[in-house]
């Protein structure tokens, strides 16, 4: 069974659930600001297993998901 294709609005709401800005969330997810860019704009889609991290993010201790977006 293939997932639901995550929209950028959906991957925006989930950014604004984790309580993280752009750059910090690109980070967690050990990408550049630019991919991210690029997933947010539509150009191109958010591939499976960041849907998946990002899914998983949500559910995670929220201590330990700000310990992968810091600097």
């Amino acid at each position: 069974m293939t997932p639901a294709r995550m929209t950028p609005e959906m991957m925006e709401k989930s950014r604004e659930r984790l309580g993280l800005g752009a750059e910090a969330f690109a980070r967690m997810l050990a990408v550049s600001y630019q991919t991210y860019y690029s997933w947010k704009s539509g150009r191109t889609q958010i591939p499976v297993r960041i849907q998946r991290l990002i899914y998983l993010a949500e559910r995670a201790d929220p201590r330990l998901v700000a310990s992968w977006s810091a600097k």
